[in-house]
């Protein structure tokens, strides 16, 4: 101890200015912002202007941008290092990444390039745009490495390569900086009912689409996701520390993290974080900081900037400061002191320190154990050793999930010929043995230095030793694309050839006849719907499919689009309507089908009353408070970037003067209360309003709490029901207290706590029963994969349509209590109900959850397209 002791206090004393000789030619942070760092905080230009600016004079920085973000501001890594290890950054480059590839790199040279190389730590800041001093914290960490020459900072320099993203999320931190400066006075109010600790909707904690980017890493549904993993992978760091804020009464958090892990990682990742804790634990004690670990933080969710850093090999941490949006430039706490901006910067400033003097320290074991990461990855057992996505899915949604299995590094095969899976299990977990698979299909190999993410994505769920989690518990990428697949455990005459890009199918129109009387297009692709709003649009003359047919030889499904040969006059083209199909089905990759005649061999003919015209959907979301922002974020995402769907963004406080006559689909998204939030906002004369016009013909669409709002117990938009269990009389209660072990007579504060975890509903995969005869299940077979979110459940309705039920049993992944799984039996996932001439659908849960649980996203685009059919 008393040699830990005098370290301490050296390190203290060495971060001191007193220690300190500034570069005259590198600007200070007061000198270049016109402010010390804690007066006010920087608008994202001068951010990245004073990181520009110090690169400029300095040998030991030096920056690279690696992309826009939506609003086009500016994505960029500072390289910080010694003049030498700068210099050769590229070099340094190509080690990190042979370090990655251990089946080209021997462990002999692995050794050797432990000794030479400096160790790479990655510092992200400000993922959440709202918890805004780790940016501030970026410019004093950028400055310090580039100007101090103490020991400890020459130490540093000459042993770690320092990459310091100064801000993940642009758009969400200006929105929020924006905001504070046109609210705050010439002197900042500490107390925190003043204004200025108040955050208007939606807040600047996610990115311009609402996006939640600590929850996007593995997903990469967004551009920055995208465009900060393509640089990630190029340099693989092997320490990663995300750093954020939390509420302004905490103190300070840093790893090791809480229960539960990841069961795929090492034991050596967990005990790196028990090793950076401690050194951060050093400079805090020197300096008499308050901080915590082993709470609230877990290692689990995929999607986290710790744990997907961590199944990349790297040591992956998050760091949280107390403060966050409500902290301002200072607040007053419940124990009456202040917390300043200038205390948060300087908590996050010395733990980076800290980290990076462990990390130059322990470099040559930290490269030797990031190499032990991969090649140990070759080496241990994982529950398949190959994941087999059957012929019989969707081709356009399993090169999506290629896609994103390549984008993150994964190798991905076609099978080069037909093999045999001698054992396995299919996604329902039923055994598999001797099944024939034809040459051609997609394999995802488990035996590759990224095994512990492919495990991690693919199985149907992660070992769980708890049952307390920060996010979701499952997300098995095939049943969340709604793909078929099995976990192989064992294959004879497996032969893969390597994909370097997603194996798109080839979109055609396909004559079956001299002439063409129509167009027939598969619903259950996932260009469908772009193609029909398409159309529309453009109007277009489209027809839908109720019933199967069979015309010119062609099996159509219910849900098949006809599109007349011969248009009306208003339809707009540019081009001829064959040159158009052509053109629309090579880019969305379609299959369509152009046939001679209306007359069809089974079923209805192509002008049958089966085949109903379809109208062009005028949508309308509601958006502001108390829309969760996440929810109508995915909706924007949804409609805007890869639909091509136009709608209107309704502000909440204007819906009872608005004309919804100018609207057919009007979309609730959730409001984190079961809808109460909503019928507030509302009031008796909205609510008034919205039952005449779904009266009238309107499609109302409700998700979650927006749904919630539908139902009799809170808006009574329809006769939809919340679920309620059934009151069982005094026998019945009897008999089963009789079953059930004896409850102690007391019930201590941390047995209630565990009990009220148990019954959590934290994010679970359900499957689901499907009525594949209604209309809004058009693409769809008899069951699908949902993602459990919330308790909230419906009760099956008698006065519409139950579309999509959960079975008993219906657990595939993730945790949910039997209690709680016991309620969901029987209930509706999806319903629909007939007010007058218009319809209330009501989904229980997000099926845009993330916008990564692709198998749902038609359910939804069904409801506003086809929604008017019902």
């Amino acid at each position: 101890m008393r040699g830990r002791a005098i370290w301490t206090v050296l390190l203290a004393a060495g971060l001191g200015t007193s220690a300190v000789a500034l570069a005259a030619e590198i600007p200070t942070p007061a000198g270049f912002l016109g402010y010390d760092l804690g007066e006010h905080f920087t608008p994202h230009e001068r951010l990245t202007a004073y990181f520009q600016s110090v690169a400029r004079v300095s040998d030991r920085v030096r920056i690279r941008t690696y992309g826009r973000t939506v609003e086009g501001r500016e994505l960029l890594l500072a390289f910080v290092g010694s003049k030498r290890n700068v210099a050769r950054l590229d070099e340094l480059a190509s080690g990190w990444c042979a370090l990655a590839d251990p089946e080209r790199t021997a462990e002999a040279r692995a050794r050797d390039l432990a000794l030479e190389l400096p160790v790479l730590v990655w510092l992200s800041f400000n993922v959440h745009g709202n918890e805004p001093s780790p940016s501030e914290a970026a410019i004093k960490l950028l400055h310090w490495l580039a100007t101090a020459e103490n020991d400890t900072a020459q130490w540093i320099r000459e042993n770690v390569v320092v990459a310091i993203d100064p801000c993940l999320n642009p758009d969400g931190r200006e929105r929020y900086v924006e905001w504070f400066r046109s609210v705050v006075g010439s002197h900042p109010n500490p107390d925190p009912n003043s204004a200025e600790h108040f955050e208007p909707w939606p807040g600047g904690r996610v990115n311009h689409y609402y996006f939640d980017l600590n929850r996007d890493w593995v997903w990469q549904t967004q551009p920055e996701s995208r465009q900060r993993l393509s640089v990630f992978l190029a340099y693989h760091p092997q320490v990663h520390v995300d750093f954020h804020e939390m509420g302004y009464n905490e103190t300070y958090f840093f790893f090791p993290a809480t229960k539960p892990a990841n069961v795929f990682l090492p034991q050596s990742t967990l005990d790196w974080a028990l090793l950076f804790g401690r050194g951060n634990a050093a400079f805090f004690d020197a300096r008499g900081w308050e901080y915590y670990t082993r709470e609230n933080f877990d290692l689990f969710y995929p999607g986290y900037g710790d744990t997907y850093p961590s199944l990349q090999g790297a040591i992956g941490m998050t760091y949280e400061q107390a403060g966050h949006s409500r902290a301002g430039l200072v607040v007053r706490r419940r124990d009456g002191t202040l917390l300043t901006l200038r205390e948060r910067i300087d908590h996050h400033f010395v733990a980076a320190v800290a980290t990076l003097w462990t990390a130059a320290r322990q470099r040559q074991k930290l490269l030797l154990d990031a190499y032990h990461f991969w090649s140990s990855a070759l080496k241990q057992s994982f529950p398949a050793s190959a994941y087999v996505l059957t012929p019989d899915s969707e081709p356009g949604r399993v090169a999506q999930l290629v896609d994103l299995l390549l984008r993150q590094g994964v190798r991905v095969g076609r099978a080069t010929r037909p093999f045999r899976i001698r054992e396995g299990l299919d996604y329902l977990g039923r055994r598999v043995r001797k099944r024939k698979v034809p040459a051609g299909a997609v394999v995802v190999p488990v035996h590759q230095p990224e095994a512990r993410l492919v495990a991690t994505l693919m199985e149907p769920e992660v070992a769980m030793p708890d049952t307390f989690f920060y996010d979701i518990t499952a997300w098995c990428l095939p049943l969340a694309f709604g793909v078929r697949g099995i976990r192989a455990s064992k294959c004879d005459g497996l032969d893969l050839k390597w994909l370097s890009e997603p194996p798109w199918p080839e979109g055609e129109v396909t004559a079956h006849g001299q002439r063409t009387f129509a167009y027939l297009v598969p619903w259950a692709q996932d260009g469908a719907p772009r193609l029909l709003y398409e159309l529309l649009a453009r109007g277009a003359r489209v027809r839908v499919a109720r019933k199967p047919f069979v015309n010119s030889g062609v099996r159509c499904d219910r849900g098949t689009l006809v599109v007349p040969a011969s248009q009306p006059k208003s339809f707009r083209s540019d081009t001829s309507l064959a040159e158009l199909m052509s053109a629309w089905a090579r880019r969305l990759h379609l299959r369509v089908h152009a046939v001679p005649t209306g007359l069809s061999e089974k079923g209805p003919d192509l002008g049958s009353d089966a085949m109903p015209i379809l109208r062009r959907p005028k949508i309308a979301v509601l958006t502001g408070s108390p829309a969760s922002a996440t929810c109508y974020g995915s909706i924007w995402f949804l409609l805007d970037r890869e639909v091509g769907i136009p709608f209107t963004a309704l502000p909440a406080d204007r819906f009872r003067s608005v004309d919804l006559s100018r609207y057919n689909v009007l979309v609730f998204p959730d409001d984190y209360a079961g809808g109460r939030r909503w019928k507030a906002r509302l009031d008796s004369t909205g609510l008034a309003r919205l039952r005449d016009w779904i009266q009238s013909g309107g499609v109302f669409v409700g998700i979650k709490g927006g749904a919630a709002l539908a139902t009799q117990e809170v808006g009574k938009l329809c006769q939809a029901h919340l679920f309620r269990e059934k009151k069982t009389s005094k026998n019945k209660k009897k008999e089963q207290a009789s079953k059930e072990p004896p409850k102690p007579l007391l019930q201590t504060v941390e047995q209630r706590e565990h009990e009220r975890r148990l019954e959590r509903v934290p994010g679970s995969i359900l499957r689901a029963l499907v009525d594949t005869t209604h209309v809004l299940a058009f693409g769809y077979g008899d069951e699908l994969m949902t993602l459990k979110t919330s308790g909230l459940l419906f009760a099956r309705t008698s006065r519409g349509d139950n579309v999509v039920v959960y079975p008993e049993k219906a657990r595939v992944g993730g945790y949910l209590s039997r209690k709680a799984l016991k309620k969901t039996a029987g209930t509706p996932y999806l319903l629909l109900e007939r007010r007058g001439r218009g319809r209330v659908v009501l989904f229980v849960d997000d099926p845009n959850f993330r916008l990564f649980w692709r198998g749902l996203t038609r359910l939804f685009l069904n409801a506003l397209f086809f929604g008017q059919i019902a």
